[in-house]
């Protein structure tokens, strides 16, 4: 996946905002069930994701950061499997993720 990030610095403050924006390939695969419904499957399409957070710089070389991402897979099918008929989704997986971090500059 291809990302593009910006760093936008938050007034007189040290921290700093960042947006991103990526696009690209992705593969994604099911499989499990439970009882007699059996889902499994795998695809591989285009994808697209973007991201929004903040830094808190902590010391010269360290800065702690949160940020939030948003990705879609495009194109993806499953198949699900009810015993006595066949489901095929073409809905576009996605997915919410926050992450806690620490970056380290040298």
């Amino acid at each position: 996946m291809f990302n593009r990030l910006k760093e936008i610095p938050l007034g007189e403050t040290s921290a700093n905002a960042s947006s991103s924006g990526g696009t690209g390939s992705a593969t994604n695969s099911i499989d499990g069930g439970m009882d007699t419904i059996e889902c499994s499957g795998g695809d591989a399409g285009f994808a697209w994701r973007l991201i929004a957070g903040v830094g808190f710089p902590v010391t010269e070389s360290l800065s702690l950061f949160t940020r939030y991402a948003y990705r879609v897979l495009s194109d993806q099918s499953f198949v699900i499997d009810f015993g006595d008929f066949l489901i095929v989704t073409d809905e576009n997986p996605y997915s919410h993720a926050v992450v806690f971090g620490a970056r380290v500059s040298f």
